[in-house]
């Protein structure tokens, strides 16, 4: 009994140490299967090889986005041509946006505490590229639980929700003006309802879940 937390430890540490190997591989097919700019059959059949191989990381980001990606476009056993177009837009942004790319971008103003995330009756602006799959799929999904979607921040936008906006300072985007506006809401602690959070995609995800 003496010696079984240590094992317990050791066997944690070496499960970690196993997801971090396959995330790290999975960024590296991920940057050469975008090279050529083209996704064929055999290449998806090539990561779903993969995916059926590293059951043990279906929880980590990124790979709990492949997974789910590529569950959805298995539901019907074929991988069609715009899905794997879709698929290839996920593979680049999840190549661009690994832990050594992400060291050059400027740091988005998140949440310190990420909000807890009502969709009845809220507002919801949705920026950037999604892990998820097209915009439209997400704000479908907010509008089924009676959430309200724009296109731009208002004085009454609940939450901003994040995706990927590249590995430039998101201040020198076209997006960034959207981003400190939010700010700018922020900031006043409006006197008519709760103020704008700037939410990560995950975040939302989470909430998406747990509300399904």
């Amino acid at each position: 009994m003496a010696n079984e937390k240590p094992l317990q430890n050791q066997n944690k540490s070496k499960t970690s140490k196993n997801i971090e190997r396959s995330i790290d591989e999975l960024i590296g097919l991920a940057k050469g299967l975008i090279a050529d700019g083209i996704l064929n059959e055999e290449e998806v059949l090539f990561l779903v090889q993969w995916m059926n191989s590293n059951e043990h990381c279906r929880g980590t980001w990124p790979a709990n986005k492949l997974f789910k990606r590529l569950d959805h476009m298995l539901i019907d056993s074929d991988v069609d041509e715009s899905e794997r177009k879709e698929l290839l837009v996920f593979l680049r942004d999840i190549s661009e946006n690994s832990p050594e790319c992400s060291k050059l971008v400027h740091p988005i103003p998140f949440e310190e505490s990420q909000p807890q995330i009502i969709f009845f009756n809220r507002y919801f602006c949705l920026l950037g590229r999604f892990a998820f799959g097209p915009k439209k799929l997400l704000e479908a999904e907010i509008e089924r639980r009676s959430g309200k979607v724009s296109d731009e921040v208002y004085m009454n936008t609940n939450y901003l929700i994040i995706g990927f906006l590249g590995n430039t300072d998101w201040r020198e985007l076209p997006e960034g003006k959207m981003i400190k506006k939010a700010l700018e809401n922020r900031n006043l602690r409006i006197p008519i309802g709760s103020p704008i959070s700037i939410v990560p995609e995950d975040h939302l995800l989470e909430a998406l879940e747990n509300s399904s």
